[in-house]
């Protein structure tokens, strides 16, 4: 697949995580605040969070990608994580690391998470980083 778009990534990233049960996906240039904060329903919110070089040639240029995945989640407010949280962070993991979306990019690599948050009523966010090795074509061909 020769990326034409520089987020070429992101509808695959959709795609792949709307395979998982009970959980809505959107990407942030979808989201606002009273989407989020009106959800019932798990929502994985997909993010660009920038990228660097890694190696260039004539032809293309080859960067590492960073994405990020925030699991929103309604919880009835108790300050404990529920079970289902967990199992949710699992099964996007288990989705996205080590998966490989094809031509042109690597396989996803788990980066680690940032501090959950909580708004101190019934709505936590915990995001996912991931990593992935983006060849761009700069020159229109191989």
């Amino acid at each position: 697949m020769q990326t034409d778009t520089y987020f070429a990534l992101e509808p695959l990233l959709l795609e792949r995580l709307r395979t998982i049960p009970s959980l809505a996906v959107i990407s942030v240039t979808d989201a606002d605040d009273k989407t989020l904060f009106n959800t019932v329903e798990p929502t994985a919110v997909v993010a660009f969070q920038g990228d660097s070089r890694k190696d260039s040639n004539d032809f293309a240029v080859l960067l590492e990608s960073r994405w990020s995945v925030s699991l929103f989640i309604r919880g009835h407010g108790a300050k404990e994580r529920s079970v289902e949280e967990g199992q949710l962070l699992m099964s996007i993991v288990q989705a996205l690391h080590g998966w490989c979306p094809g031509d042109g990019f690597g396989s996803l690599e788990l980066q680690g998470t940032d501090p959950e948050s909580y708004d101190g009523g019934t709505l936590r966010e915990y995001a996912l980083l991931f990593s992935v090795d983006t060849t761009l074509y700069t020159r229109g061909g191989r």
